[in-house]
């Protein structure tokens, strides 16, 4: 996949996350992940970012590359999230733990 594609799909996402709030101030497992529908899911990702400083809205490179980094901890492909993939791997452990928060903040 070319760059172009991989930023405009990592800001479509971005912009995807961008219109849900936040539902609760925890994390959620990759089982819990995969469990859920895309509305909740991009309600999770978006109150997982936002709980580590980063606005998907403002923040879109950071915000996609952490949302790559949970789907690669979740055993998801690329895109999985979005598209509804399983999660394979890490079911029980939260889907923050995935990403090393302090390498996104530019």
């Amino acid at each position: 996949m070319t760059r172009i594609k991989a930023t405009i799909l990592t800001a479509g996402l971005a912009s995807i996350l961008a219109l849900y709030g936040c539902s609760d101030g925890g994390s959620k497992t990759c089982q819990q992940l995969s469990d859920m529908n895309s509305n909740q899911r991009a309600s999770a990702l978006n109150n997982v970012l936002t709980n580590h400083g980063i606005d998907p809205a403002r923040n879109v490179m950071e915000a996609g590359m952490a949302v790559t980094e949970i789907e690669m901890f979740c055993g998801m492909s690329w895109g999985g999230v979005r598209y509804g993939d399983s999660a394979t791997q890490n079911l029980d452990r939260l889907i923050a733990d995935g990403v090393d928060w302090s390498e996104l903040h530019w």
